[in-house]
């Protein structure tokens, strides 16, 4: 149970390390396709391209820490692992909380003070990128538990992480999906305002 633990908080780490090297390389198709998808429409160029990309590249990354950390706190609460080895993952997933809330609440506050509603396409991109991470994590999460509650004898303590991943995951796709639709019965009914919001990252 202990090595499960320290298994989930190194591996947690591991996956945001990976997530925000990879993540460079996407915002930078991002910023590409946006780049030609005005020049093809014949839009003026956006001089906050480069801006928004940066601001949706940093708000994806903080609210995927935000969710990696969640799943650590609520492992770490059901767990029933060594006091010690809980207080650790604990103290992990705190460390991993408030940055992540401090960064994604500035540059989703930041995204309102950009010429989103002009030029929207840079953050619904990046608002279509987090959904494609929530959604694929959120499948395997629940794949995973289900594979497990199948099984006739379980590890105990394995289930108690793939609840805390299925629940946080699970959650952030369905949150994803009413994002997505109250996005396409804004545009269906030409309610800008509703779009503008939607288009915000996250």
């Amino acid at each position: 149970m202990q090595k499960l633990v320290y298994a989930v908080a190194g591996g947690s780490l591991v996956f945001i390390m990976l997530f925000a090297t990879m993540s460079v390389c996407i915002a930078g198709v991002i910023y590409l396709v946006a780049r030609w998808r005005s020049h093809h429409e014949g839009q003026r160029g956006d001089p906050q391209l480069g801006v928004k990309t940066a601001v949706g590249f940093f708000a994806v990354l903080a609210f995927q820490t935000l969710l990696v950390s969640l799943v650590m706190l609520i492992f770490g609460l059901l767990s029933e692992g060594s006091d010690d080895a809980k207080k650790d993952l604990l103290r992990v997933a705190a460390g991993l909380l408030v940055p992540s809330l401090i960064v994604l609440g500035v540059h989703a506050a930041l995204a309102r003070f950009t010429n989103h509603g002009r030029f929207p396409v840079v953050l619904r991109l990046c608002e279509g990128w987090n959904m494609l991470v929530v959604g694929m994590l959120g499948f395997v999460a629940l794949t995973a538990l289900f594979v497990g509650l199948f099984q006739e004898d379980p590890d105990k303590e394995l289930m108690r992480f793939l609840w805390s991943f299925a629940i946080v995951y699970g959650a952030a796709w369905a949150v994803a999906l009413v994002r997505f639709w109250l996005s396409v019965q804004g545009a269906a009914s030409g309610d800008a305002s509703a779009e503008e919001d939607i288009g915000a990252p996250l």
